[in-house]
C-alpha cells in the first residue's frame, strides 16, 4: 500500500457513534454522527455534544446562530466554551447550505471533518495543534446539514502570532533569530507531517518559556495531508511569518529551515520565492 493510502485510511479510520435521532429547531428531526480523536475522550465528547444540542432548546442562542449563518459559512463560537471532564472546550460551526455542497458531502470530506481528521492525525505525529475532542455532524433527509468541530481552549498564557510578532521583531537580532529557528523547527516538524498553516497571523499562538519558544497551530480547514507541502507551498508558509522581519532575517531563517527538512540545495530559488510571496516589510 502506498503512504498516500496509508494516510487516507489513517484519516477516514477514527471512531464514530450514530446517535438516535433528535428533534432540534422547529421540530425538525436529524440525525447525528460523532466522531471523537480517541477511545478515552468518548465521554467527554459524548458530554459535550449534548450540551451543544441542548443549546439548540434556546431562543437567544437560535437567534445567534441565525445571524451566523446568514453572513458566514463556518464561525468560532469562542463566547460559547463547553466544560466537560475538567476541561474547557470550543465549538466551530459549519453550514452547508446549497444543494451542490451537500451533494458533494456524499463522496469527499467537507472542511470540519477535514480539519477534524488533520488535527488527529498532526496530534498523533507529535505536531502541537489545538487537541480535537469530537466532531458532531447533523443530516436532515440523508443529505448533510452541519458540522461542529469540538476542540480544547488553549492555555490563555499563548498569544496570538499577530500580537507577538510586533513585539519580537522589535527586538535585537539575536533574540529575533532564536525565535525564527524555534519557528523554523516546528514549521518542519508540521511540514514533515504533511501539513501546513493557513490564514498564519490568526492560527498560530507562541508561548516564551525561559530562552524557548512553544507554538500551538490550528484550523486546517483547507489542508489536505494527502497533498504535503511542496517547495512552493513550504516558501509561502515561511512567507506569511515574515512580513515584519527584515531580509536578513528572511535569509536567515530560511537556511535554518532548508537544513532542517534537509534541503539546502533549494537555498537560492527558495529564499526568491519567500521574498515573491512576503510582500512589502510592514
Amino acid at each position: 500500500m502506498s503512504a498516500k493510502n496509508q494516510l487516507l485510511r489513517q484519516l477516514n479510520s477514527y471512531r464514530h457513534r450514530s446517535v438516535k435521532q433528535r428533534k432540534l429547531v422547529g421540530g425538525q428531526t436529524f440525525a447525528e454522527v460523532i466522531l471523537y480523536a480517541d477511545e478515552s475522550s468518548k465521554d467527554a465528547a459524548l458530554e459535550v455534544v449534548d450540551k451543544w444540542l441542548a443549546l439548540y432548546e434556546k431562543d437567544d442562542f437560535l437567534k445567534k446562530l441565525a445571524e451566523v449563518e446568514a453572513g458566514h459559512k463556518r464561525h468560532v463560537f469562542r463566547d460559547i466554551p463547553i466544560a466537560a471532564k475538567g476541561k474547557t472546550f470550543i465549538p466551530k460551526y459549519y453550514r452547508h447550505t446549497t444543494f451542490s455542497h451537500k451533494a458533494k458531502a456524499l463522496i469527499y470530506h467537507q472542511v470540519g471533518r477535514r480539519n477534524f481528521s488533520t488535527l488527529c492525525h498532526l496530534m498523533r505525529e507529535g505536531v502541537r495543534v489545538t487537541t480535537p475532542l469530537a466532531l458532531l455532524t447533523l443530516y436532515q433527509r440523508g443529505l448533510i446539514h452541519s458540522e461542529v468541530l469540538f476542540t480544547e481552549k488553549i492555555p490563555d498564557n499563548f498569544i496570538n502570532f499577530k500580537e507577538f510578532a510586533p513585539t519580537i521583531s522589535g527586538m535585537d537580532e539575536h533574540t529575533r533569530r532564536a525565535f525564527l529557528f524555534s519557528l523554523a523547527s516546528e514549521l518542519a516538524a508540521l511540514h514533515d507531517a504533511r501539513a501546513y498553516t493557513e490564514d498564519t497571523d490568526k492560527n498560530t499562538f507562541v508561548l516564551k518559556e525561559g530562552l524557548g519558544y512553544t507554538f500551538i497551530f490550528l484550523d486546517f480547514d483547507n489542508v489536505y495531508p494527502w497533498r504535503p507541502p511542496n517547495f512552493r507551498r513550504r516558501a509561502k508558509n515561511l512567507s506569511k511569518f515574515l512580513n515584519l522581519f527584515p531580509d536578513g532575517d528572511v535569509h536567515f531563517m530560511a537556511k535554518e529551515y532548508l537544513k532542517l527538512i534537509g534541503k539546502e540545495s533549494w537555498s537560492e530559488n527558495f529564499v526568491d520565492e519567500i521574498f515573491k510571496r512576503r510582500g512589502p516589510l510592514k
